[in-house]
């Protein structure tokens, strides 16, 4: 319910109960902690009250989606370091990051249902409601892109093995194939690079491939990792053909008013 205020664009929300206990106050802190803007303003036994700081002219869209693209570029390579090196400390902390980008991407879809709802105008946002809308899709594919980061990691955190690793060189192999796709659908998306885009998707048999070979491995922990590394591959492959409808869509525009 919080989230879903937040997302609608509500500025303030109170929270009432005949009495409230301290484990929903913990949920409900722990829940607006995550939520970029919403702070709790006041308490009392059966009332909490939360306003909306967010102020839409200091949020950079662009800048935020780079900063989630480093974000998961640093959480899937940390990740799979974790789990070859059997380093739960840096599983910890792989999870522990995709709450940041959850944050980044929530606030994000405030800015879009903002927007399209008439509750900012594009000069304080500083982008189109189309240009946004491209934003938002990419933000949304780079949380869950963090969530299977966050999968392999808590298989990391969870291995029993007290020394050495239980992933195999061939998925080692595969990692280094695909992680590299990240740094690609970062340039292509702030350079808006339809033709970095059809590279990437030219990729995506190949790979594809790749990955079937290792669909018959024994070790669950091993289909856990392939399955977040083909999701991974997935997600990439949708920011490359948003980024080429949105650069096809923008290149139209252009050309029309041209035209006129």
């Amino acid at each position: 319910e919080l989230i879903a205020h937040y997302i609608s664009g509500s500025d303030e929300v109170v929270i009432t109960s005949q009495k409230i206990t301290q484990d929903e106050r913990n949920t409900i802190r722990k829940v607006s902690q995550s939520l970029i803007g919403y702070e709790i303003i006041a308490e009392s036994l059966k009332e909490i009250l939360i306003k909306n700081i967010f102020d839409a002219e200091k949020f950079p869209i662009i800048q935020t989606v780079e900063k989630m693209f480093a974000i998961a570029k640093s959480m899937f390579d940390d990740a799979i370091k974790a789990l070859t090196q059997n380093n739960k400390t840096l599983a910890s902390d792989v999870i522990d990051r995709d709450f940041e980008i959850n944050k980044l991407q929530l606030a994000i879809t405030r800015q879009f249902y903002a927007l399209i709802r008439g509750r900012v105008y594009d000069e304080e946002v500083g982008l189109n409601q189309a240009d946004l809308s491209y934003y938002e899709n990419v933000a949304a594919q780079l949380e869950r892109i963090a969530d299977h980061a966050a999968k392999i990691a808590h298989v990391a955190v969870n291995d029993d093995k007290k020394s050495g690793s239980s992933v195999s060189l061939r998925l080692k192999n595969i990692a280094k194939k695909i992680l590299p796709l990240l740094e690609y659908s970062e340039e292509m998306t702030l350079k808006l690079d339809k033709n970095l885009a059809h590279k990437v998707l030219d990729k995506n048999p190949s790979i594809e491939r790749t990955i079937s070979l290792d669909r018959d491995v024994k070790s669950l922990k091993e289909m856990i990792v392939i399955d977040s590394l083909d999701r991974l591959r997935g997600y990439v492959m949708n920011i490359a053909e948003i980024t080429i409808d949105q650069s096809v869509t923008k290149q139209e525009k252009w050309n029309y008013g041209e035209a006129k």
